[in-house]
This record gives C-alpha cells, structure tokens and sequence, in this order.
C-alpha cells in the first residue's frame, strides 16, 4: 500500500473512531488492505501531525464520511473534523460543521450538529461527550416529523444523551409549528416512544376538530399527558394528567375543562339549560394498589360539570359507563376468609345514586375436625 493512501486511511480510520462512540460503529483496530475507498486533494505529516483538505471523501466498509479537512495526531489520539461533515451507516446520520475528538479517550467536543436516530431528527447548538454513554447536549431542538415546515417539535435548554436510548432534559418546550403549548421544567423519555397523537375528523356536534394529546415520560413509571383539543363549533378544550404504573400500583388522574362556545348544541331543554352552562369540566381518579395477590385497594372517583359533559366529549366512555362510578373498595384475603370493605358515594348531585358503605366477610368451604 502507497504511503499516500496508507495516510489516507488513517485518517479515515480516525474519523471512524471518533464517530463509534454515538453510534456504536465498529471500526477495527488495524488498518485493513479492503474494501476502503478514499480521496484529498492535499495531503501532508508535519510535526506528527497528519492533513488533509481540499475536501476529504472516504468510505470504510460500511461506512461513509466526508469533511472539507482533516487532521490528526496518531499519537495522541487528537482529531479534528472541519466543514460540512457528514457521516453515515446503516440508517443513522451525523452532520456537523466541527468536531474535536481524541479516540483514545473517547471524549470530545463536538459544534453545530444534527443527527437521526430514526425516528427522532436532533440538531444542537453544542455537543460534548462527557463518558463513553453519555452526551452533553445544550441548545437542542427534536423531532419526529420529517417536513421542512416542523408541524411540532421540541426544544431543550440542556439535555443529556444514555445509551443512545434515553434522554434527560431541563427546560423543555413543545411546539406546534411556531406556537408554544407545553412547557416543562424537567423531561424524560425514550427516543424510541412517540411524543404526540393526533386524531382529526368532522363531527355533526363539534364541527372541525383536530384532538392533540403529549405523553411525557417524567420518570420510567410516571407519565405527564397533556390534551388540547380544537373544535370549530365548540371552542378548545384542554385537558391535563398523570398515568402510573408501578410494579404494585397503577393508576390515573385526569382532568378536562372547555368554556364551551355552544353548549345546548344536543340539550336544549329548559331542564337542561338549568344543569349545563358553558363552564364544561371533568376529574378523574382511578387507582389500584397490590400489597399481595389477595389484599389490595381499588378506587374510582369522577366529578363532573353537568350530566351530559361525558356523552358530549368523551363518548367512547360514555358507551361504556353511561353513569360514572364513584366507590372505594378494600379487599383482604387468605386460605381461610374472604373479606371486603366497600364505600360508595355520589360526587354529583344530578345523578341517581344510593350511597352505601358495607362490609362483608366470606369463610370458605373446609373440613370440620374428622368429618367427611
């Protein structure tokens, strides 16, 4: 091999290793005879530093990388990257304007950046790789959606990279083309999940509607849900709430308010008019405890602003439920006894309801002494 072509692929060889941190690619450790493919219009090794310029194109197996220049120390591991870089392997993608790297550390700094890890589109400001999996991440900006235009994206003022899977995230900001409509002071969440849901349709009650809701991991058991839902006849109606699930515990809390621009749009009657006005709101509370497989807590408990607020705007559970349940129930059980506490009450005076709290306690079927 040429020394000019043997420079050629150590420097691509450099530039392989300073990119396999984020992306996990497998450069080898000796510099192989092929398949490499490589071109600079100028080269030269001054002071135990290599470079090339004039524009450097490489391809390394599987992999591919161009830059405007390069240069690299073999002994210290020190890299340098400069214009309009681009790397590429497999479905994965890193485009930047500058990148300091040592490989064998494998820390640096890296510019201006963007990167896919499919689905999720990111462009920073500022990227540092702090340890062999984790990236520093600061003025960040990510996507799912692949149009010029960004329908929604998210902003972050600092953001921290694990694994390649898991982001961490202060000041964060959900958009929706240019209007901000969430904000959070702290975020977590898997690259892999979506972030937004949209349901659109035309309606004979609502008219025009589009139905926005965000999940935001807060931890790996606790989501934040937030709704926004446009109706062009009704208003915009927002909604707010927590999900958990817990290896002993999984629940809900939700909550709904619009100021309904035609409320007597289904009821209009004088009856009606008395109960519904366009203040429209609704809480919700589920919530199932395990402290073992036979004694657990289960509760359910919904407030609501008028009787016809469910079949309005939540329809599938109005089919289901037409009259919300509100109870408590303790449940204890062994191989002997069988035993429930049970309270239920009415949160809304509009609905016809017994309230009642009861006890029970069932002995099983046993043996008695000597009998058969």
């Amino acid at each position: 091999m040429s020394m000019a072509k043997r420079f050629g692929v150590f420097l691509l060889l450099l530039a392989g290793r300073a990119l396999a941190g984020p992306f996990d690619v497998d450069v080898p450790k000796e510099i192989p005879d092929e398949p490499f493919d490589l071109s600079a219009p100028r080269l030269e090794y001054t002071n135990k530093t290599v470079f090339a310029s004039g524009g450097v194109t490489g391809r390394f197996e599987n992999v591919t990388v161009t830059a405007d220049q390069a240069s690299g120390n073999p002994d210290s591991g020190d890299l340098r990257l400069e214009g309009n870089i681009h790397f590429e392997r497999d479905n994965i993608i890193w485009r930047g304007t500058e990148l300091d790297y040592n490989y064998k550390t494998q820390t640096g700094k890296f510019g201006p950046s963007e990167f896919e890890f499919d689905p999720v589109l990111v462009s920073v400001d500022h990227m540092e790789r702090v340890s062999t999996n984790e990236y520093l991440l600061r003025g960040a900006t990510f996507t799912t959606c692949t149009r010029d235009g960004k329908h929604y994206h998210v902003t972050a003022k600092e953001a921290r990279l694990l694994d390649e899977k898991y982001l961490k995230a202060k000041g964060v900001v959900f958009y929706l083309g240019k209007v901000p409509v969430f904000y959070f002071p702290y975020w977590r969440h898997t690259l892999k999940t979506s972030i937004f849901t949209f349901k659109l349709g035309y309606g004979s009650e609502w008219g025009a509607y589009g139905l926005i809701k965000a999940t935001v991991p807060v931890t790996e058991n606790v989501d934040w849900i937030s709704d926004v839902n446009l109706y062009s006849r009704r208003g915009v109606g927002f909604g707010q709430g927590l999900e958990w699930d817990y290896p002993d515990a999984v629940g809900r809390f939700s909550s709904f308010y619009i100021n309904d621009q035609d409320p007597y749009t289904k009821y209009s009657s004088s009856n009606a008019m008395e109960q519904i006005n366009s203040d429209r709101y609704r809480f919700k509370l589920e919530h199932l405890h395990h402290f073992t497989d036979t004694d657990y807590i289960n509760t359910k408990w919904n407030y609501l602003s008028d009787p016809a607020v469910l079949e309005e705007f939540f329809k599938s559970e109005y089919r289901l439920n037409a009259q919300p349940e509100n109870y408590a129930s303790a449940v204890h059980g062994d191989s002997v006894v069988g035993s429930e506490l049970f309270a239920n009450y009415r949160l809304n005076d509009f609905y016809d309801n017994t309230d009642r709290a009861q006890y029970s306690l069932d002995l099983y079927r046993m043996k008695l002494g000597k009998t058969p």
